[in-house]
């Protein structure tokens, strides 16, 4: 069987034994908007600063008293707001650092987020896989696509299922580097689930979201 890799400059890195493969996706290309992640990053740092120094004060007067009960709660407490302001600056260091890998392994499909050590896995429905469609990324208020502005070139990998509700696989990656990677991907599924045959692979037209001027 004649496979249709990924051509040779691409930035997304094969890793494949018989019909088993791994993409392994670079840290995404977000120029200046890279920014955006650093600004995260530092309203966690001030999120957290009071509290993480408070955890500190803490824990020295817990070891100077016979009476933890406030003092623990007051630890359990500072904890707390530490861990839920450290949440944006993971989100930023990802966007910063971030990188994305797709499995497909023993016949099922997953996704992970990665950085440095830290993995975060989005495990799939073990179904048939019917559709892949490379899509643009779309606004929180109204659902719209964006296609305008610095975000306009970046799209979403979604999946969709035979039963299952759809699941995103990759996103804020260049809307070509999805395609090539879906359309490889869409022969290795068809490859392993021959009864099935290859899932389609849908690309959403940017002009069909343009108005008319």
């Amino acid at each position: 069987f004649h496979y249709m890799y990924l051509p040779p400059t691409s930035e997304i890195r094969i890793e494949a034994a018989g019909n088993d493969v791994s993409y392994l996706l670079p840290a995404r290309p977000l120029g200046k908007l890279r920014w955006f992640g650093v600004l995260f990053v530092g309203f966690s740092v001030l999120f957290v600063w009071g509290p993480a120094t408070g955890i500190l004060e803490t824990i020295e007067r817990l070891a100077n008293t016979q009476q933890a009960g406030f003092e623990a709660v007051a630890f359990v407490s500072q904890l707390f707001f530490v861990v839920v302001g450290s949440f944006p600056a993971f989100l930023g260091l990802l966007a910063i650092f971030g990188r994305c890998r797709v499995d497909w392994r023993e016949r099922r499909l997953s996704a992970a987020e990665c950085l440095g050590p830290i993995r975060w896995r989005r495990r799939m429905p073990r179904e048939t896989i019917r559709k892949f469609m490379v899509d643009f990324g779309r606004e929180g208020e109204n659902n719209k696509p964006v296609i305008d502005g610095p975000f306009a070139r970046f799209g979403v990998l979604i999946t969709e299922f035979e039963r299952s509700k759809p699941r995103i696989v990759a996103l804020g990656y260049p809307r070509d580097w999805l395609r090539a990677l879906a359309e490889d991907l869409s022969i290795r599924v068809g490859a392993s689930t021959i009864a099935v045959g290859a899932p389609t692979v849908e690309v959403v037209d940017a002009s069909e979201h343009r108005p008319e001027l």
